[in-house]
């Protein structure tokens, strides 16, 4: 993700086997077409994402069930024109139980 345009939002860290975060991002970081997953440490089992706009609605993208540690996602593109995102909710688990994954999310 650190290509060009591409800006870090946020992460979360899965230590567990239901866990859940919430990435608030606002309008200070700016709106964007897309964002994408890395993940470091260790592989994660990704439940359900969702994507909360500033605007009150909410898109939820199909994800891998499964992204592999120091894997990126593709670009995930969002639904309309740029979006203003005001939050990202997280819920998975770490998937190997070897210890915590953290899971950044990257806008563009």
């Amino acid at each position: 993700p650190q290509q060009a345009g591409w800006q870090k939002l946020g992460e979360g860290i899965a230590n567990g086997k239901n866990d859940r975060d919430v990435i608030p991002v606002g309008a200070s970081q700016g709106s964007f077409r897309s964002i994408r997953l890395k993940v470091e440490r260790s592989s994660v089992r990704m439940n359900d994402l969702i994507v909360h706009f500033t605007d009150g609605t909410s898109y939820s993208p199909t994800t891998p069930v499964v992204l592999k540690e120091g894997t990126s996602t593709s670009s995930i593109d969002l639904p309309g024109n740029r979006r203003t995102i005001r939050s990202v909710e997280f819920r998975y688990s770490d998937s190997t139980g070897s210890g915590p994954s953290r899971v950044e999310i990257w806008g563009l």
